[in-house]
């Protein structure tokens, strides 16, 4: 399904009942790529395929700066990895974002991915 998004959807039309339909299936993709891309990563046995998912999530973060999940996803997956510096700077990076972008602090999920001592796995939610 993720392969059949071309675009944002209703493209150049602008009713009010539009843009919210626009919004929630933007929302809808949005959080299916993350759960496509959690997916790999629990599916993930080699370290190839580990380095794709987290360069893949690292374009996930880079293009939704403000969806936290994404960031959570990343950081599990390369504290599983054993990248703890670089763990904590995107949680660094994240807390930053937020502060600058939104004015806000990412929940406290973020900490938890990060000092998350079952590493190998990505739980959802």
């Amino acid at each position: 399904a993720l392969a059949l998004w071309c675009g944002v959807p209703f493209a150049g039309l602008d009713s009010s009942s539009i843009l919210a339909r626009r919004m929630q299936l933007t929302e809808l993709h949005e959080t299916a790529r993350e759960l496509e891309l959690e997916i790999k990563w629990l599916r993930a046995e080699t370290r190839a395929t580990r380095s794709t998912v987290i360069a893949e999530l690292k374009g996930l973060v880079v293009q939704q700066p403000l969806r936290e999940r994404g960031y959570e996803l990343l950081i599990r997956a390369l504290v599983a990895e054993d990248r703890m510096p670089e763990a904590g700077a995107v949680f660094q990076s994240a807390v930053r974002i937020f502060d600058e972008q939104a004015g806000s602090k990412p929940s406290a999920r973020l900490a938890v991915a990060l000092e998350s001592s079952d590493a190998g796995s990505v739980p959802s939610g």
